[in-house]
């Protein structure tokens, strides 16, 4: 199957009618709030855009071939602070820029949600550089390259049953460009280009369980786990647990299936590189692609590269929330 990069463009037109009508979000860090708000926001937002665009969005979830979106030209907040270096900050500046990201997951049909262990159960992470996590291999690190990866890939794939008490892997990962950084690309590289690369009796290795994968450092208790990197579900279509960094094969065969996994990954015909610019939106489907970034140094002069990333499920029933009175904070 033939990965595909949608790109949709906003225009000024749309642009300025998304600002005309999307509401204020008084209780912009209360999860509960927000969650309440993503209808009224993904109606109004949809009120702002023409058919064809918000056919371009909408139809993304639905097409298997369709591995990544970006929508450019959104808008956002006026006047955006410095670009935070804690890892939890207050959104109460940026009422617009959350406001059209829930309404994107409305209009996509996706449910935001958040995982026990990893950033203090808030829906939204800032992706920063802290000072506190420079050297960590995780969105607030910089001194080190976070390889080819898929967020929370311990967790069961879609093919796969729901294992006890665990929730699915993220289907969604997005990106909103509040600061851009023009010397830091986002990386994504398509997992089919990269299987086709590969001979059967190396994938067949890698849908072996015969790796150990350990929670990243985003978590608060990493856990390990055997399991295999490739699933494969009745139409044909594969998806992934690849993790560079938190991966150790358990034998030779699997060691050399994943360095050609990982050779295949970061090949010219699989990797895209991107640049979100302020008010650039990307969502991917997490398990048919990887993303890393490059080390970099930050300056931390309030000026740094600054993304806010939500994971979004479209199945709530292979969720398992630790919390009745919020759905979305889910076991992990």
């Amino acid at each position: 199957m033939k990965n595909v990069i949608k790109e949709v463009f906003i225009s000024y037109e749309e642009n300025r009618k998304i600002i005309g009508g999307m509401p204020y979000l008084s209780e912009i860090d209360n999860d509960d709030t927000l969650v309440a708000s993503m209808k009224i926001c993904g109606d109004y937002f949809r009120q702002g855009l023409n058919k064809n665009t918000i056919d371009e969005i909408s139809e993304f979830k639905e097409e298997d071939e369709s591995t990544v979106l970006i929508i450019r030209g959104l808008p956002l907040d006026i006047n955006i602070p410095p670009t935070p270096y804690l890892s939890r900050y207050s959104l109460q500046s940026m009422p617009l820029t959350v406001a059209v990201n829930m309404a994107i997951y409305d209009t996509l049909g996706l449910n935001p949600v958040t995982y026990y262990g990893e950033n203090e159960g808030h829906l939204f992470r800032h992706v920063i550089p802290t000072k506190k996590a420079i050297n960590e291999k995780s969105s607030h690190g910089s001194t080190y390259t976070l390889g080819m990866h898929v967020d929370n890939c311990h967790l069961p794939l879609l093919p796969e049953k729901i294992r006890d008490k665990y929730s699915s892997c993220p289907e969604y990962l997005s990106l909103f460009g509040v600061r851009c950084d023009l010397n830091v690309y986002t990386k994504i590289s398509l997992l089919d280009s990269a299987l086709a690369q590969l001979n059967a009796e190396t994938i067949r290795q890698l849908e072996q369980p015969d790796f150990l994968l350990r929670m990243p450092d985003s978590f608060e208790h990493p856990q390990q786990f055997e399991l295999p990197l490739l699933v494969e579900n009745t139409d044909g279509i594969y998806y992934s647990r690849f993790d560079k960094e938190y991966t150790v094969p358990k034998n030779e065969q699997a060691k050399q299936a994943f360095h050609q996994l990982n050779d295949a990954l970061l090949s010219t015909q699989a990797v895209h590189y991107f640049l979100l610019q302020p008010g650039d939106f990307m969502i991917f489907k997490n398990q048919r692609v990887t993303h890393c970034r490059e080390s970099f140094t930050p300056r931390f002069n309030g000026m740094d590269r600054w993304l806010l990333r939500l994971f979004g499920v479209s199945d709530m029933n292979r969720m398992v929330s630790i919390d009745k009175n919020r759905p979305y904070y889910l076991a992990a």
